[in-house]
């Protein structure tokens, strides 16, 4: 048996937290002398700790942490939890993306206002200010796509582009709900990032593929994929990672029938001239494989 204050050195916590912990009931002592009120912990509670404290980095409050520690949970219930988390850390994320662009204008427009060494914030031009209002997701994603994409052109290399959309995703929503439709949707995201090729290879010509591979989504069960491969390889990655999904198991969510995919590739062989042409080649094609019946590329 350790004293709190040995306790709390071996686990890097403090002794006020440790206290805080048992007020709210999510980790009590081993023993607490009745006479003394000195609390003893165990040395093996020191695995508790290193849960409570991977589970605090995730994102989940104390109270949170004491419920899902105390009882038995359903293993569905505890998977729609953590996707709670997945996807409120992927908006965080997004959002991050945002304020790094929004930032990045600000200080492109500062640079632009003329004078000395002393300025105005509001001598920033209106057109600038609307720029910063209108900063997004899709902003991040299209800026970055427009920097790949002449670099690409210059350097020869080929850039896929890849619309996917979920089919007949609204039934899965009106049928199991909404935080069953963003497990669903979750899982088919991890499950094409984890398609995406994973070191850079060479095609016939010994080119070195698969340095940028990317996954936005575009809003409601739709996403835009970008990824750095040969242009012949394109469509078979596209057509793995339809056959992958289609391949899922949902009944761990309560979902027993299969959920698909329809995706539509664009290469730079198609010629775009801009980022939006290029989005838009590839958004085209997905229409036309749900048009053919869906769960095809």
């Amino acid at each position: 048996m350790l004293k709190i204050g040995e306790f709390a050195r071996k686990n890097n916590v403090t002794v006020r937290a440790l206290h805080h912990y048992e007020e709210i009931g999510l980790l009590d002592p081993a023993k607490t002398d009745k006479f003394t009120g000195y609390r003893y912990y165990d040395e093996t509670m020191g695995k508790d700790i290193r849960i409570i404290n991977i589970l605090k980095e995730l994102g989940f409050s104390l109270s949170e942490i004491a419920e899902l520690l105390h009882i038995d949970i359903d293993k569905q219930h505890l998977i729609l939890r953590l996707n709670e988390k997945f996807t409120q850390a992927r908006i965080d994320l997004n959002k991050a993306q945002s304020r790094s662009l929004g930032i990045e204008q600000l200080m492109q427009a500062v640079e632009a206002i003329p004078g000395g060494k002393k300025i105005n914030l509001k001598e920033i031009s209106d057109m600038n200010i609307n720029n910063m209002i209108e900063n997004d997701q899709d902003k991040v994603f299209m800026k970055n796509l427009d920097t790949i994409l002449e670099k690409a052109k210059e350097e020869n290399r080929n850039i896929t582009i890849m619309v996917m959309d979920i089919d007949r995703f609204k039934s899965v929503n009106d049928k199991y709900g909404h935080k069953v439709g963003d497990a669903v949707m979750d899982a088919i995201f991890r499950e094409t990032i984890n398609n995406f090729p994973k070191n850079p290879h060479p095609d016939k010509k010994g080119i070195f593929w698969g340095n940028t591979s990317t996954l936005e989504r575009r809003g409601g069960d739709e996403c835009t994929i970008r990824v750095e491969i040969a242009p012949d390889d394109g469509m078979v990655l596209a057509q793995k990672i339809c056959r992958a999904i289609s391949e899922i198991d949902f009944s761990y969510v309560g979902v027993k029938e299969p959920v698909t995919v329809s995706i539509g590739v664009a290469n730079m062989d198609s010629n775009p001239v801009s980022d939006d042409e290029f989005t838009h080649l590839a958004e085209s094609a997905m229409y036309l494989a749900k048009h053919n019946g869906s769960n095809r590329v």
